[in-house]
């Protein structure tokens, strides 16, 4: 106690003379600057006046010099560091005050006699539960560890850090608990799609200590590239018929992926689902050029076979083990794709026997003569759906909007009325 009173006289003593030396060359050097502004002092009022501006005969910052504000303002977050450092210090004497209250208690050397060396060791499946809730909600996890005894988050980032997860081709321990899974399911439960898209990412390299390898060029499993990875591309399977999912790989790429290196991402993981026992229908991905060309390469597979007369070719499907597999597009960029061409074309079909044609000007005509009137019956359509300089083509909403069942079956009726729509 008598050493700590006195490292505290002597850090009192170290503060006191910072703050007044500070406060010494501010006053001398503020002294030089200041000059002539005295005789800008006119008030007789008397106001409260700052410490530091009242030794040099000012009531404010403004009648400062640039180069005295300059100083004001040093001196100004000297003291500031000055007072944080005294409030830490009263903290650390406030703690040290508690500490001392407690070791002196009686329950408190019982307290220590009766501690267990051991620590408390979670099994794997307390482990896994504590994942699963932190991974759906960080917060929620932080809260119930201060009611419950649940592992900490380092513990639940370290048992992560034990999968081998990388890039490339399926991992084997993934197979191995599909094909688990799979066995506990029937024939309509086995039944799946195959989703996969890309999406840009910064490029960054960092070094794997586990694996001794740089992270962050482009790896697709089988081979690796020294150039920077700015894409992903990812793969994951979906139930069709029962709600599970299951992410599969994922590739780092130098720019977007090419259509052939995708094929053959594609056949891989669709062969890799078959052997453990799953059903492949489809797959599902967006609109992108490498895509597209992807599906064509897998279909002229089928068309090839059909001309050596091996296989019948209907242009839907493409053939991976023997099953049949139809390619989707989501619905997202269906709607979007629909939307952009009905902007620049029009769409002739057929209907009950008659020709018809769409155009994008009957959907400005119906919202013109909506807005026209104040009683507005598609309430959610405004400028940003119809009219092309202002639309977002990037924003789904604003294709659903307009295609939806509301807006159609009020054009459908007004069409049937003379003179309104062509």
């Amino acid at each position: 106690m008598d050493t700590f009173e006195g490292k505290e006289k002597y850090a009192t003593l170290i503060f006191d003379e910072m703050a007044i030396t500070q406060s010494l060359q501010f006053d001398n050097a503020l002294s030089m600057v200041v000059g002539s502004h005295k005789k800008y002092v006119l008030s007789k009022k008397k106001t409260p006046r700052k410490p530091i501006l009242k030794s040099v005969g000012v009531t404010r910052q403004s009648q400062l010099t640039e180069e005295g504000q300059h100083l004001y303002d040093l001196v100004t977050q000297a003291n500031q560091t000055i007072q944080q450092l005294k409030n830490k210090m009263a903290s650390y004497q406030e703690r040290l005050k508690r500490a001392e209250d407690m070791a002196k208690a009686t329950d408190f050397p019982n307290l220590l006699n009766h501690v267990s060396d051991s620590t408390y060791n979670f099994v794997m499946s307390q482990k896994v539960m504590a994942l699963a809730v932190m991974k759906i909600s960080g917060k929620g996890y932080r809260l119930l560890s201060k009611l419950f005894a649940l592992p900490s988050r380092k513990t639940l980032t370290h048992l992560l850090s034990k999968l081998p997860f990388r890039a490339g081709i399926i991992n084997n321990k993934i197979l191995s608990s599909l094909r688990l899974a799979v066995q506990k399911m029937n024939t309509q439960e086995r039944s799946c799609v195959l989703l996969f898209d890309e999406m840009s990412i910064e490029a960054h390299l960092q070094y794997n200590e586990k694996e001794n390898c740089i992270d962050g060029f482009e790896d697709h499993g089988c081979r690796r590239k020294a150039a920077f990875a700015n894409y992903v591309n990812i793969f994951m399977l979906q139930g069709a018929c029962k709600q599970w999912k299951q992410p599969l790989m994922f590739t780092f790429n130098s720019g977007p992926i090419n259509g052939l290196a995708l094929k053959i991402l594609i056949k891989t993981a669709i062969e890799k689902c078959q052997g453990v026992g799953l059903n492949i229908v489809a797959t599902v991905c967006d609109q992108g050029l490498a895509n597209q060309k992807a599906i064509l390469l897998l279909k002229e597979n089928v068309v090839h076979k059909s001309q050596t007369g091996g296989e019948q070719d209907n242009g839907k499907s493409f053939t991976v083990g023997e099953k049949s597999i139809v390619p989707l597009f989501d619905v997202p960029h269906l709607f979007k794709g629909l939307r952009n061409n009905l902007l620049n074309r029009n769409l002739h079909f057929e209907l009950e026997g008659r020709k018809y044609v769409a155009k994008w000007q009957h959907v400005q005509e119906f919202y013109e003569l909506d807005i026209a009137d104040d009683t507005r019956m598609p309430t959610k359509l405004t400028d940003a759906h119809v009219y092309p300089e202002k639309i977002n083509k990037m924003k789904v909403s604003l294709c659903t909007q307009v295609f939806s069942n509301s807006v159609g079956s009020l054009m459908w009726r007004l069409s049937k009325w003379n003179g309104i729509i062509v």
